[in-house]
């Protein structure tokens, strides 16, 4: 069971919160307080393959991940290292919660995702959190996480690095 996953090429909801903060694209926050618990994507393949080669983990269940942040910490940890200061409004929670109700209804009408990536589904998740505990993983695949710190400086850099190709791009064509 994986943590929220970070790193280049997640391409996962949080994702999509990290460009849009980082391209000033993120009109609010909410769910400040809710707390996740985050891994590396390279340390969740690496620990789906040690669990497949290991014969004692048949029928065991891991949690991978070991860092728990808030919402409110992750803002800021993305906020620093990428120079971008996070929207000064918050949304109250309720209110985040109504507008994934709206922004998933219309997208349904129109076919097309959410607005700001707002689905009902996410923004549940987001606002009840997701904390466990890997150190079972750790201890008994022999595995060891990658700092949330160095995963979210990978993913921004990868971030940049997919919009300067975009511009590229998109300056040949004119």
């Amino acid at each position: 069971y994986p943590g929220v996953v970070l790193g280049p090429q997640s391409n996962d909801h949080l994702c999509g919160i990290i460009r849009r903060l980082i391209q000033r694209r993120m009109p609010a926050k909410a769910f400040m307080n809710s707390a996740h618990t985050y891994v590396h994507a390279d340390d969740l393949a690496h620990a789906v393959i040690e669990a497949a080669q290991k014969e004692d983990s048949i029928g065991k269940r891991y949690f991978i991940g070991d860092t728990r942040m808030t919402i409110r910490e992750l803002l800021d940890m993305i906020s620093s290292i990428s120079g971008v200061r996070s929207p000064s409004l918050t949304m109250p929670d309720p209110a985040a919660m109504v507008c994934a109700h709206m922004f998933t209804a219309l997208a349904d009408i129109i076919k097309r995702p959410p607005a700001f990536g707002m689905a009902v589904d996410f923004v549940r998740t987001l606002g009840e959190g997701l904390s466990a505990d890997g150190t079972r993983a750790q201890h008994e695949l022999g595995i060891s996480y990658t700092p949330v710190r160095k995963a979210l400086a990978e993913e921004i850099d990868f971030i940049r690095m997919q919009e300067r190709l975009y511009d590229r791009r998109r300056a040949r064509r004119m």
